[in-house]
C-alpha cells in the first residue's frame, strides 16, 4: 500500500454570524442568509454595509504601472475584474483598519502637510519624508504605536493623518495660534486644544491630544475611515494605511448559530441593536 499524500486544502464552512471582539466593545453581526468561508482564513466584513467579502476572490495584481500609465499584466484581464479587485481591496483595508484603530489606545491625532515650495511633492519623496519623521518618533520611544492614513489633497499632493499612542510628546508641542485672534486654536470635533509639533519640519502640522475615554477614542478612529475607503485617491496597489508592527488587533470569529442561540446570545450579553438591513443585524456590547 503506497503512502497517502495529504493535501493542504481549505475546508469550506458555513456561517451566519461574525463576532468581532474589540478593546472596548464586542460587535456581533447576524446574517439572514448563510455565507461560505474557509477554515484558517479571516472573514472580512465591509465596515459600512456589513456585507461579507468572499475569501476566494482573486487578489493577484491585474495592472503594472509605467510612469502615469497603468497597463494590464495579461490579455485576459478585464475592466470588470480590475474594478472588482480594487473594490474588494478597499473593503478589506477598511476592515483591517478598524481592527487596529479600535484595539489600541491613542494619545495624539496628527495631520502632517508638506510645503510644496520647499520639497519635491512626488508620492515617493513625501512617503520618504514621512518615514524620516516616523523614525524620529520611534527613536524617542521604540514601543510607540502608530497608525497612519495618507490622503490626497485636491491639489494632488499627499498629506498624512496619524494616530499615535504609548508615547509622551508633550515637550515637543507648541500651541497652534490663530493669526486673526492671537489665541490657541481649539478643535470642536475633539474638544481639544490644537498644537504644532516641533519634530515636523517639512510643512504645517496640527496635533490634538486624545483623552482616554471610549467616546474620544472611537471618534478619532471613525474619522479616518473615509480616507481608507477611497478607492482611487492614493493610487493602484498602494498602501491605504501604514502601521507599526506592535499594534493589537481585534479577535474575529465566524460561526453558525440557530435562531434560539442568537436570541440567547443577545439576552445574555445585553446587546444593543445599532444597525439593521434586509441582509443583517448588528449588535454591540460595550464593556463596562
Amino acid at each position: 500500500m503506497g503512502k497517502l499524500k495529504i493535501l493542504n486544502q481549505k475546508i469550506p464552512l458555513v456561517g451566519n454570524t461574525v463576532i468581532n471582539k474589540n478593546l472596548d466593545f464586542t460587535e456581533v453581526i447576524f446574517y439572514k442568509d448563510d455565507f461560505m468561508y474557509s477554515l484558517g482564513n479571516n472573514v472580512f466584513v465591509d465596515t459600512e454595509t456589513g456585507e461579507i467579502i468572499k475569501n476566494d476572490v482573486d487578489r493577484s495584481r491585474k495592472l503594472i504601472q509605467e510612469g502615469d500609465i497603468l497597463r494590464p499584466l495579461a490579455d485576459t484581464v478585464t475592466i470588470e475584474s480590475i474594478k472588482k479587485t480594487i473594490f474588494n481591496s478597499a473593503k478589506r483595508a477598511k476592515d483591517n483598519y478598524f481592527g487596529y484603530a479600535y484595539n489600541n489606545r491613542w494619545d495624539y491625532f496628527l495631520t502632517l502637510t508638506f510645503n510644496p515650495q520647499k520639497y519635491d511633492t512626488s508620492d515617493a519623496n513625501l512617503k520618504y519624508l514621512w518615514s524620516i519623521f516616523r523614525k524620529k518618533i520611534q527613536y524617542i520611544e521604540p514601543k510607540v504605536k502608530i497608525l497612519c492614513v495618507p490622503e490626497r489633497h485636491k491639489s494632488g499632493v499627499l498629506h498624512f493623518h496619524c494616530l499615535i499612542g504609548d508615547i509622551n510628546l508633550d515637550k515637543y508641542l507648541v500651541p497652534a495660534i490663530n493669526p486673526h485672534t492671537g489665541k490657541q486654536i481649539k478643535s470642536r470635533k475633539y474638544n481639544s486644544l490644537i498644537y504644532n509639533i516641533k519634530l515636523w519640519s517639512y510643512g504645517y502640522s496640527t496635533v490634538a491630544k486624545i483623552d482616554n475615554s471610549k467616546t474620544s477614542q472611537e471618534i478619532v478612529a471613525n474619522y479616518l475611515i473615509k480616507y481608507v475607503g477611497k478607492d482611487t485617491s492614493i493610487g493602484y496597489n498602494q498602501k491605504k494605511y501604514y502601521r507599526t508592527n506592535n499594534l493589537d488587533f481585534k479577535n474575529k470569529e465566524a460561526v453558525r448559530l440557530t435562531e434560539n442561540q442568537k436570541q440567547e446570545l443577545i439576552n445574555s450579553l445585553l446587546a444593543v441593536n445599532v444597525k439593521e438591513t434586509d441582509k443583517f443585524i448588528v449588535y454591540r456590547i460595550y464593556d463596562k
